[in-house]
């Protein structure tokens, strides 16, 4: 993962220890770490003075350049398999892949527009979407929310669960529900910083809800099948979720094969 670290300048070329500090740390976590700041800021003094033993090479060489650009090296690297505390994964990967690279596809010029969607999907993940509803919270329009849904899906982000019926259409055209693939990431954007937080807030049953979504269709995935999760609602509006072909429900405090 890519982490951006600002850097200032420093007078006499004294780099201070806490930024060494800040960097290591990040190394640590993370395969690549990027330092940015304006030309003749300290970048590479920080970064010759925190990994003295590192090989260095100047991307100002060109054939360093082509070298790069043709053999790069990316990495994805699981929250789980390092020490990397959630709060600065979950900032990072907002930072980086959510707001950055999808507001770069989307050609989203109002930074804060898009990180404000971004929350109240993350706080909604669970319920019955309401563009209209939703579009109006973060001052965009209709249209523009739509499309933003559209690219947190095809990003695998988020996914909409439609209402079950035997007549195709009518699953087309009902309205959805919302859900983020990430329990860990919607909880962290909706704002839950622990388990006991979590356990006696007001988003337990629908993280919880989200967690077995994801769950399922990670399911029929890594199984090859089709997609085919929906929810059921009859006109009294008793809901039943998470109806497949196999008629499967799981419920907060069930064990699964009950």
């Amino acid at each position: 993962m890519l982490v951006r670290a600002s850097v200032a300048a420093w007078a006499g070329g004294h780099v201070p220890s806490c930024r060494l500090s800040i960097l290591i740390d990040l190394a640590g976590y993370y395969p690549i770490v990027a330092i940015t700041g304006p030309r003749h800021s300290g970048k590479t003094t920080l970064a010759r003075a925190t990994f003295p033993d590192k090989p260095y090479a100047s991307l100002e060489d060109p054939d360093v350049r082509a070298l790069a650009a043709t053999d790069p090296r990316g990495f994805y690297p699981p929250l789980h398999d390092r020490a990397i505390p959630p709060h600065v994964w979950f900032s990072d990967y907002l930072a980086t892949y959510v707001e950055r690279d999808l507001r770069s596809l989307l050609q989203v010029r109002e930074r804060d527009h898009f990180h404000r969607f971004v929350l109240m999907c993350a706080a909604r993940s669970g319920q019955l979407l309401n563009l209209s509803a939703l579009a109006a919270d973060c001052g965009i329009t209709h249209n523009t929310a739509h499309a933003w849904i559209g690219v947190l899906e095809a990003s695998y982000i988020a996914t909409r669960l439609t209402p079950f019926h035997r007549n195709l259409g009518k699953r087309l055209t009902r309205t959805p529900r919302l859900y983020l693939l990430d329990p860990g990431l919607a909880a962290w954007l909706a704002g839950v910083r622990g388990a006991p937080e979590l356990a006696v807030g007001s988003l337990l049953g629908p993280l919880f809800e989200t967690w077995v979504v994801s769950e399922f269709l990670k399911r029929r995935r890594n199984g090859l099948h089709p997609e085919e999760l929906h929810f059921w609602r009859d006109d009294a509006e008793f809901e039943f979720r998470q109806v497949d072909r196999q008629e499967q429900q799981v419920a907060s405090g069930q064990r699964f094969d009950q």
